[in-house]
């Protein structure tokens, strides 16, 4: 009998803002979906490859109810990833920093 490899959870950043997050790394593995802010011109071909790769990211890795989400960075990149994230069906897992605690909570929305 053999055991299956166990994979940890992911930790899904919607944009790296130069933060420490190594309070988020014992919920799972920290994935960071953008670097980039989205930009206020419509035809930017920044903000298309912005949002296709949070998009795309969270359609092929996220897997409801077993990884995290932590919005971080421009309210743009953090709504992208929840409406790509919501997506799929299930409950979902949020982190919210706690700036009094210094530790991240977690929370599940459905």
């Amino acid at each position: 009998m053999t055991d299956s490899p166990t994979t940890r959870p992911m930790v899904f950043v919607s944009q790296d803002n130069e933060r420490d997050y190594a309070e988020a790394a014992p919920f799972g593995d920290v994935v960071f979906l953008s670097n980039r802010e989205i930009v206020p011109y419509s035809a930017s071909a920044n903000n298309l490859a912005v949002i296709h790769a949070i998009e795309s990211r969270i359609q092929a890795d996220y897997l409801p109810g077993v990884d995290y989400l932590l919005p971080a960075g421009g309210v743009l990149s953090m709504a992208i990833m929840f409406k790509a994230a919501f997506a799929k069906p299930g409950e979902h897992n949020v982190l919210k920093w706690d700036r009094h605690a210094h530790c991240y909570y977690p929370y599940r929305l459905k």
